[in-house]
């Protein structure tokens, strides 16, 4: 399901109507602290992946969600991005970290790499280069 978006939107349709209550709370019992964390942690990989080096946003936007953002999502390394996206396209990814950082900021077929510096954000555009602010 990496990086295929409408493979992620199927699959995460089926756990929303299939598996989870209307309060976002999985099926029960027993208890299953995997399902009721498991929607929105889907929804978050889908926007957004990262590992300690590397930040991948929009890697499996589904095209049932055409426009939208997340906002404040803490990544791998001590870092947040917020991100906006209209008619499938990324148009602003902003990151901010808690302490110096290097990071490699991919989307689709292109990157760009980082460095953060302790509470002063980054801002890119939809091709990953830096929009002063």
């Amino acid at each position: 399901m990496l990086h295929n978006p409408e493979r992620a939107y199927t699959n995460l349709s089926l756990l929303m109507t299939k598996h989870t209550l209307p309060n976002m709370l999985d099926f029960g019992p027993p208890f299953q602290i995997d399902g009721n964390l498991g929607d929105p942690a889907a929804i978050t990989e889908m926007l957004a992946q990262s590992t300690p080096e590397e930040i991948s946003v929009l890697p499996a936007l589904p095209q049932q969600w055409p426009s939208g953002s997340l906002k404040g999502v803490r990544v791998r390394g001590g870092g947040k991005v917020d991100v906006v996206w209209k008619e499938g396209h990324l148009t602003e990814l902003r990151l901010q970290s808690d302490h110096a950082m290097e990071y490699r900021m991919s989307y689709g077929d292109g990157s760009t790499e980082t460095r953060t510096e302790p509470g002063e954000p980054i801002v890119l555009d939809g091709a990953l280069r830096a929009i002063d602010r």
